[in-house]
């Protein structure tokens, strides 16, 4: 009886570093479910309409987790950026400490980039995190793209 309720107790709490134990890892992938099913959470990126070549723009990465699940805030939430060669990232890892926000409902990371050459792009990413329910908690890496289209400013009408 003593060794349920020990067990059932290590599937109620979320490791304080964002590990996963091994007794909660199965119930943990209810966050990143199996094909087919409803994941814990979600992620978006929000585009510019049209990015402009030699100027800045920004991409947001955002993930929101689904009730009853929130955000592990002592997880190391981290974001991996790989651009093409004609594309300049501010930065090409973002750690939760550079998340403009990192709360219990959500994960948003900032990405500033700058298109060198015009035509259609595409940065890839990886955004690492976990969220935690109400029996276990999760770490999980999603792959996204964040795909945009470069134009050219208006005085470089004639030029390109």
């Amino acid at each position: 009886m003593i060794l349920a309720l020990g067990a059932a107790f290590a599937l109620s709490a979320c490791e304080a570093d964002g590990r996963t134990t091994p007794s909660t890892a199965r119930q943990a992938r209810a966050a990143k479910p199996s094909p087919g099913a409803e994941p814990g959470y979600t992620v978006d990126v929000e585009l510019p309409p049209k990015a402009t070549q030699g100027q800045e723009s920004v991409a947001k990465v955002r993930v929101q987790p689904k009730a009853p699940w929130h955000m592990n805030l002592d997880y190391p939430a981290k974001l991996r950026l790989t651009a093409p060669d004609d594309v300049a990232l501010d930065a090409s890892l973002l750690e939760k400490t550079d998340a403009e926000r990192y709360d219990d409902q959500a994960l948003v990371f900032s990405v500033l980039f700058t298109p060198e050459a015009k035509g259609d792009r595409k940065i890839e990413a990886q955004v690492d995190f976990a969220v935690c329910g109400d029996a276990a908690c999760g770490s999980v890496t999603e792959s996204v793209e964040l795909a945009f289209e470069v134009g050219c400013r208006a005085e470089d009408k004639g030029l390109c």
